[in-house]
């Protein structure tokens, strides 16, 4: 994280609440706050599940073009193994076959510019 340490937004009270918070955000696919809650997992991570979905939430946000998310990626990377990483790698992939899947009911209304440019483009996954 580059010796920063994540400061709690002062609009919060507690990491839970503002993890809570951006998790609509993100998953409608806005890079900065799939960027945020990516650092607010990785700073308050007690174990490898919140490591796990720092990994997922970071890889998601530099794979939509965060380029400013690939060092905190590079951060969750150092503290995970090859096995953990491959594990945190399948929520990502989950998370944009669901976004993608062509059988899937969705509004797509609501999705952020960076998400519906990857609606048209090639997979990111099989």
């Amino acid at each position: 994280m580059r010796g920063e340490s994540i400061t709690l937004s002062p609009l919060f009270q507690s990491v839970p609440e503002e993890i809570q918070w951006h998790q609509t955000d993100a998953n409608l696919g806005y890079t900065k706050a799939q960027h945020r809650l990516g650092l607010l997992y990785l700073e308050s991570a007690i174990d490898a599940g919140e490591l796990y979905q720092a990994y997922k939430w970071l890889f998601i946000s530099v794979a939509l073009g965060n380029e400013t998310a690939r060092y905190d990626l590079v951060e969750v990377n150092t503290r995970l193994d090859y096995d953990q990483i491959n594990e945190a790698y399948q929520l990502a992939e989950d998370w944009f076959e669901e976004k993608f899947d062509e059988e899937f009911e969705r509004d797509e209304s609501s999705w952020s510019l960076e998400l519906l440019k990857w609606r048209f483009a090639l997979p990111l996954v099989n």
